[in-house]
């Protein structure tokens, strides 16, 4: 991947893993492809990311509804979406299920 800019974005709304898993509060990084022409926002703590696309205004929506603080179903979709992503079970705790759960 050859990246042409990376930035933080501060006045992004922080990543619900600071919610969720308890980690840091944390702003997402904004980052732009040069070779594919894609735009990207994820956590660096957690690893969380949005969907790629050319259009970064997309992204960047992406990420706003995706980490909305204080929704219960937010929270829910970024706990499946997290999981999807990154291969785990953790819960609505920010633990995850022991077997035979």
């Amino acid at each position: 991947m050859l990246i042409e800019n990376e930035e933080v974005v501060t006045d992004a709304p922080l990543c619900l893993c600071n919610v969720v898993l308890n980690t840091e509060k944390t702003s997402p990084t904004l980052i732009y492809d040069k070779k594919t022409g894609y735009y990207l926002m994820y956590c660096k703590k957690c690893g969380f990311k949005t969907n790629s696309s050319q259009n970064k205004q997309s992204v960047i929506t992406d990420w706003f509804y995706s980490n909305i603080q204080g929704n219960a179903h937010i929270k829910t979709r970024w706990i499946q979406r997290y999981n999807k992503q990154q291969g785990t079970a953790i819960t609505s705790g920010g633990t995850s299920p022991s077997k035979g759960e």
